[in-house]
């Protein structure tokens, strides 16, 4: 697995100034991402984050690129308040964005970390919790 994937490095690592994000999955073997996160952090030396943001998934992101901060800048652009802001999420990739925005909502199936960082907790992603919440947010 490794092999193959450092094989597979030189083709991207040209690319990584236009990337945003890059995504590593792997369901059948997951401690294979421990080992390709650890290659990811002695390859590019502090200059990426690297989340394991749920137990199938790695992510790879520039060095104080998260969820918070995007959409800290969408809201400065368009002139919106943080707390006039609604957010959902489920893993600890969230916890910044959820504790930052003017209400947090955590699915009942989110990481602990998420649901003590967000005001309130809905139904799963298996319920439609946050389908749910929108509409009876919205027949009010």
């Amino acid at each position: 697995m490794m092999l193959k994937c450092w094989q597979q490095w030189g083709a991207i690592t040209g690319k990584l100034a236009d990337a945003n994000k890059c995504l590593v999955v792997d369901s059948y073997m997951r401690e294979n991402l421990i080992e390709i996160g650890r290659v990811f952090e002695e390859t590019l030396k502090g200059r990426v984050d690297i989340l394991h943001t749920s137990i199938s998934l790695v992510e790879v992101m520039p060095k104080g690129v998260t969820k918070e901060t995007g959409i800290r800048k969408l809201a400065d652009g368009m002139g919106i308040p943080l707390d006039e802001i609604m957010a959902f999420g489920d893993f600890n990739n969230d916890v910044e964005m959820l504790a930052a925005v003017g209400l947090g909502l955590a699915v009942e199936n989110a990481s602990s970390r998420a649901k003590t960082a967000a005001d309130l907790v809905i139904g799963s992603v298996e319920e439609h919790g946050p389908a749910k919440f929108l509409q009876e947010l919205l027949d009010r």
